[in-house]
């Protein structure tokens, strides 16, 4: 395949490194405005810089939407306008507004509109005899891929969490990070704390009943309330086994027609993020009655911690026995994951993961969070 990425900058780079990296591609096209920078990220990954957004539709069958978030709008929309049946996938946030998503969502060809319903946030591909739908009549689309590059859905180790827990009573997930000069305009619930809303909606527990925020421009801490007795059913992940090596009666406890399960009991499922660390953080944190699991989206690392059987007190001192299981997860970068997979539903025709629904629903909810703080 003949691949292109739009924009050279720190996430442009990143795309084009690892499509640089990927079989499937045969020759890899960068454009920018910046001609000197998409001629450096051109050379450095043995591709070609073009001269125009036109030059490089003309070239390839996919693209990587890469360019700062403001620009996403009006560069998607002259994408979709070439009529070339040009596959996209845009780098998240799917636009700088949830108006400017709606309407982008309206242009892409053979695509469903949006209704206008502020509870989008699934997976309207349908499969129908209606005209306004995206799938035909064997399952391939009508019109062109596009998908929104949430990334974290693609860290390995939440295929994982998704088998491990069965009644979460508590969870909290963490990015922070320090201050970038790449940030140009996006809160930090837009720019950071988005990722793990999309991990929460759609690959853990769906929509709260409700939820509280407090923070500013660069710092932000949301809680998610799940009530009593709201059973939310995940994402669908087909084919999965419960993992091997977790101690009795976990095997197959949320498989449910390939999907996931998990019982809410007032549930409270806690965000934080910010712009003002002096550190790197990104981790996840999950307490049950019988165990916590703790994970780090960096490392790739997750570890079980069983509740303790044994207690007791030695010379004025608290002593407890704690089993600690390290969970086996398969490492790969997450970009790697997912740009392979934008690839081959390129290929087979297929709806990316993310779907621009999916991508307009987090945006929602972040300028609902935003509107909390406000």
């Amino acid at each position: 395949m003949d691949v292109g990425v739009i924009g050279a900058g720190a996430m442009g780079r990143n795309h084009a490194r690892v499509y640089s990296e990927l079989k499937k591609v045969d020759s890899l096209y960068i454009y920018d405005t910046d001609e000197k920078a998409a001629g450096e990220v051109a050379s450095k990954n043995e591709g070609i810089a073009t001269s125009s957004l036109d030059e490089l539709l003309g070239k390839v069958d996919a693209v990587s939407l890469c360019v700062p978030t403001p620009y996403h709008f009006d560069v998607a929309k002259e994408i979709f306008s070439a009529d070339v049946g040009t596959d996209v996938l845009i780098e998240k946030p799917i636009c700088h507004n949830s108006e400017a998503a709606r309407e982008l969502i309206s242009l892409i060809p053979g695509h469903g509109n949006s209704d206008g319903d502020d509870s989008i946030c699934g997976n309207y591909y349908r499969n129908s005899d209606n005209d306004d739908c995206s799938i035909n009549d064997t399952g391939n689309l009508r019109g062109p891929v596009v998908g929104v590059g949430h990334i974290e859905r693609f860290n390995p180790i939440i295929k994982e969490i998704k088998e491990i827990i069965r009644d979460p009573l508590y969870v909290e997930i963490k990015r922070h990070n320090p201050a970038s000069a790449r940030v140009t305009g996006s809160s930090v619930v837009e720019d950071l704390m988005i990722h793990d809303i999309d991990i929460v909606l759609h690959s853990l527990f769906g929509q709260p009943d409700r939820i509280e925020a407090f923070g500013t421009f660069d710092v932000c801490s949301l809680m998610m309330q799940y009530d009593s007795g709201h059973n939310l059913q995940s994402a669908q992940v087909g084919g999965m086994q419960s993992m091997q090596g977790i101690r009795g009666g976990m095997q197959g406890v949320h498989e449910q027609d390939d999907a996931y399960t998990y019982p809410l009991h007032n549930t409270p499922v806690y965000l934080s993020a910010s712009r003002k660390s002096s550190r790197k953080i990104r981790t996840i944190h999950i307490e049950e009655e019988e165990f916590t699991l703790q994970g780090d989206f960096m490392t790739q690392e997750l570890y079980i911690y069983w509740k303790p059987e044994n207690y007791q007190i030695e010379a004025e001192r608290y002593y407890q026995e704690n089993i600690i299981e390290k969970v086996m997860v398969g490492k790969i970068e997450p970009l790697k994951t997912e740009l392979s997979l934008f690839l081959e539903c390129s290929e087979k025709r297929k709806p990316f993961p993310v779907t621009p629904e999916e991508g307009l629903g987090n945006l929602l909810f972040a300028e609902k969070v935003n509107r909390v703080i406000s």
